[in-house]
């Protein structure tokens, strides 16, 4: 678009102006600062960089042309940095072994992954022959869950054994309160001496002269045993209940079955009556799928409301048994009094997903 404008005129062309100087510019660059290797293309060999700026053209410059002018514009190369700390990565189409260890480049903190089974895994401890490597959750699938991962914390206190179910932790004056940190249910994890994966429920933890003393329920915590974790999950629980006047005589298969959802570890059960029995204890009995998982029956004594906690044969001794998934759990009455044998019964499991002792 044109605009005109009447209060603007046009009174013609100026005078012409003084003519401009000719100058030309050459850019250079050398190995060094006498233009060695002189040339008009920059490399990593010619760090040295020189211009000229003339009203006389040269028509091929040499080195002396730039005499004074050269300067370095790329600086030498740095120092090499301190290797990081990142833990080395196992990747191939096996397991990591014992020997996947610290003279083989690994630590504690190193992931592997087995590219054949999908498997992930990590090391607890790179001890030259005597690696540990723990599997951290099921085969990378579609639908892998990783809600459980990070569920174990190592022991505090130096864990020091005093007998098969009993052991000890430091705590002066009481100042973490470890006593209360890890209360009845808190399940522990542990490895035997030689190898081999162990785990208990916490029965009881009490405060003495700078010491926490814990009471366990399930593997015999054996001498030698090393790296106990505590899990910051909770033992799930199932419960039976019987309302009512229990029988005058044994029965089988009394109240609800109930089917496992996954495979399961049971730690205990513990029998309750809301009225109790007398003169004659409760006892009763727990089976998976028919046969009994209680070597010792769980039971009650005449005239209490609470039994006692009774270890399940899943984590007897040094035994490691699953129930496994759909398992039908049922109960029995084996015993009582035939007059008075209380009443409202219930009898409690604490149980966990046996892939939680998998999970880091």
């Amino acid at each position: 678009m044109v605009v005109f404008d009447p209060n603007v005129s046009v009174s013609g062309a100026g005078p012409q102006g003084v003519p401009g100087d000719s100058a030309f510019v050459y850019i250079r660059y050398a190995a060094d600062n006498i233009g060695t290797g002189i040339s008009s293309t920059p490399d990593a060999s010619r760090p040295y960089i020189a211009v000229l700026t003339t009203d006389t053209e040269i028509v091929a410059p040499v080195a002396a042309d730039f005499t004074g002018l050269w300067f370095l514009y790329k600086g030498a190369t740095g120092a090499t940095g301190i290797n990081g700390t990142d833990p080395l990565w196992l990747i191939g189409a096996s397991d990591p072994t014992v020997n996947s260890d610290t003279a083989h480049g690994y630590s504690a903190g190193s992931g592997a992954i087995n590219t054949a089974t999908h498997k992930v895994f990590f090391c607890e401890s790179s001890a030259n022959g005597a690696a540990v490597w723990h599997q951290s959750w099921p085969a990378l699938t579609g639908d892998m869950d990783f809600s459980l991962v990070g569920i174990w914390r190592v022991f505090p206190g130096t864990p020091t054994r005093v007998g098969d179910a009993q052991f000890t932790i430091t705590d002066p004056s009481n100042a973490n309160l470890y006593d209360l940190a890890f209360p009845k249910g808190t399940i522990i994890k542990w490895e035997k001496s030689g190898g081999g994966f162990q785990t208990a429920i916490v029965k009881d933890a009490t405060y003495g002269a700078n010491t926490i003393t814990i009471n366990i329920l399930g593997n015999t915590l054996a001498a030698g045993f090393t790296l106990m974790k505590y899990c910051i999950m909770k033992p799930v629980k199932e419960e039976f209940i019987v309302p009512g006047k229990l029988p005058a005589a044994a029965i089988t298969d009394i109240g609800k079955t109930i089917f496992a959802f996954r495979d399961i570890l049971i730690f205990s059960a513990l029998v309750r009556y809301k009225t109790a029995a007398t003169t004659t204890k409760g006892v009763w009995d727990i089976n998976d799928d028919g046969t009994t998982i209680f070597t010792t029956k769980p039971e009650i004594a005449a005239t209490a409301t609470k039994g006692t906690d009774t270890v399940c044969n899943c984590v007897l001794a040094t035994a490691v048994t699953v129930v496994v998934v759909d398992s039908a759990i049922t109960l029995d009455y084996d015993s009582g009094h035939a007059t008075t044998p209380g009443s409202d019964a219930y009898v409690e499991l604490l149980y966990m997903p046996a892939s939680w002792r998998y999970s880091p």
